[in-house]
């Protein structure tokens, strides 16, 4: 009952703030499982979800993943695989099988969280998680979190340059 009570306040006294990251991906060719979804085929950058904490080195909880697209046939699921700092060795280019190196591994990989498939809206495509709980430590010297984006399963359905918009639920402590 107590928790119950606590939740219901932590809930009316703390609103979760929105942070979002777009990319248009290249989607040059249909996407396997476990492929990367980025920017570029030749030289892909990490997502990059800006002023998550409210100081550099401050943790903050995500408790929602939403991602959009803007191509309303597509169903994959994909994956968001945080990290700490950037990936720097991983792969982050378009359409590229996913690998976390393992110096990506060690002391700067966060996790990572699986979200369902894509259903069709007629304009765009939604997938929404919002039971997710996980909380992040970014660097000390920064306030956002960085992500590697990958699909769990083969799609045909996409188009070059379409949009991916990846939003986080967060609250800050």
């Amino acid at each position: 009952m107590l928790k119950t009570i606590l939740e219901v306040l932590r809930r009316i006294l703390i609103q979760p703030v929105t942070v979002a990251a777009v990319k248009q991906l290249t989607a040059a060719a249909d996407y396997a499982a476990n492929d990367v979804l980025s920017e570029s085929a030749t030289i892909g950058t990490p997502w990059y979800f800006p002023n998550c904490a409210r100081a550099p080195g401050r943790s903050f909880l995500i408790v929602g993943i939403r991602a959009r697209c803007t191509e309303d046939s597509v169903t994959m699921r994909l994956s968001v695989n945080f990290f700490r700092v950037t990936p720097a060795r991983s792969a982050v280019n378009d359409n590229v099988a996913y690998n976390m190196v393992a110096a990506d591994n060690l002391g700067i990989s966060l996790g990572e969280r699986v979200l369902p498939a894509f259903g069709d809206l007629g304009v765009e495509t939604m997938i929404d998680d919002p039971d997710i709980r996980m909380q992040i430590t970014p660097a000390p010297d920064e306030t956002g979190v960085y992500a590697i984006v990958k699909t769990l399963d083969a799609e045909a359905n996409e188009t070059a340059n379409m949009g991916l918009e990846i939003e986080l639920e967060i609250i800050q402590y």
